[in-house]
């Protein structure tokens, strides 16, 4: 896979011999095709990483032109800072300190009797803050369902809102939310998840996809688009279903 100056060899086996053989070999046949097309690696950029759950002492030893690459334990690539176990809380704290160090800067453009009118210091957070934070949300956002990274979300939200207009400073951030109608991050991130989805999935494959109610007996397959709020049907342990009349029931 290439982007421009970015190659990325992405190697599976079930040891540490195999994968270092796979990658050597990999790494040849570049070296090869570079030369034959004059053009040149440079080794002090090349890094490689281990995903792996268990950490194990032996290290495979990855060579380019007989040069020994460097392991990291972070990789920054395309944007995301990728760790061996596929954790993207580092990610999401590299990203608030730039999406903070916009909204400072913003800060001190204005005082409390003067500066740039709310709807601007609004315009500021949702078009420069959060685009920087919320970059490629559609591969971290499963991230956002731990309470840890919520709490993490938080601080940002509440400087933002501090600036739209003067408020005490000990006032609580879900107050905050609620007063001025802000939406949690972590919720944005999963909207521009499902967006980002219904972007990429076909509409046929989305309109044909079935929703199966399972009951320990009992199966039936309902088309989501033929399905009505008013003939929605449960299933209990017993062979008689419940019907639902209507929508507000189960909200």
């Amino acid at each position: 896979m290439a982007y421009a100056d970015d190659l990325c060899f992405l190697i599976g086996c079930d040891s540490v011999a195999v994968s270092e053989e796979r990658a050597n070999k990999a790494l040849r046949k570049a070296y090869e095709w570079s030369q034959q097309h004059s053009l040149a690696f440079c080794p002090v950029k090349l890094e490689y990483m281990i995903f792996q759950r268990v950490h194990k002492e032996e290290e495979p030893v990855i060579l380019l032109n007989n040069i020994p690459l460097e392991r990291r334990m972070h990789v920054t690539y395309l944007g995301l800072i990728i760790t061996p176990n596929l954790s993207w809380t580092t990610h999401i704290k590299e990203k608030l300190v730039k999406a903070k160090k916009a909204l400072t800067v913003s800060n001190n453009a204005f005082g409390k009797m003067w500066g740039p009118s709310p709807k601007m210091m609004c315009w500021t957070y949702k078009a420069i803050a959060l685009p920087k934070l919320l970059y490629a949300s559609h591969v971290w956002h499963k991230e956002t369902y731990r309470k840890n990274v919520q709490k993490l979300l938080l601080p940002l939200t509440r400087l933002a809102l501090l600036n739209l207009a003067p408020c005490r400073i000990k006032t609580p951030t879900a107050g905050l939310q609620m007063a001025l109608g802000s939406i949690p991050i972590h919720l944005i991130a999963r909207e521009r998840m499902c967006k980002q989805y219904s972007v990429s999935t076909p509409m046929s494959l989305i309109q044909s996809r079935v929703t199966r109610v399972t009951n320990s007996r009992y199966t039936r397959t309902i088309n989501s688009k033929d399905s009505h709020p008013s003939r929605l049907t449960t299933f209990k342990r017993s062979r008689h279903p419940t019907h639902i009349r209507n929508w507000s029931s189960i909200v």
